[in-house]
């Protein structure tokens, strides 16, 4: 979950959807895609299905969706780390009573598209 629209490389906007916060409070879901963070190993990761909740103060990662996907999590001495297999996807820092991502959230992406068959064709997508 995430309250910032420009983080996303991709959005659909929706119009049903709300999250009960801890507070009993509802918070409308806006839209819905993806958003690539680099991790702490510099590899740009793509977190798919995430919700635009503008009114939330903080980005949430489910850890459930992680496990879902295959993925194991394993938390000792103040750092959680997400793993497929061998590779450690995610790493958190706990410096108080959270997890911190270890990382930074990818922002105004470019993509080139080219095809073989004619180079004037070749677009440069901003997303």
């Amino acid at each position: 979950m995430c309250p910032h629209r420009d983080w996303f490389v991709t959005y659909e906007s929706v119009d049903t959807g709300i999250v009960l916060m801890g507070n009993n409070t509802e918070c409308k879901v806006t839209g819905i895609d993806t958003v690539q963070i680099k991790t702490h190993d510099v590899v740009v990761r793509t977190l798919s299905k995430v919700r635009h909740i503008p009114n939330m103060t903080r980005n949430l990662i489910s850890l459930d969706t992680f496990e879902a996907n295959c993925c194991r999590y394993l938390a000792e001495n103040g750092v959680l780390k997400v793993t497929k297999g061998a590779m450690v996807l995610m790493k958190r820092l706990r410096p108080g009573s959270l997890y911190f991502l270890h990382g930074t959230t990818v922002i105004s992406a470019a993509a080139v598209c080219t095809t073989s068959s004619n180079v004037d064709i070749t677009k440069l997508w901003h997303m």
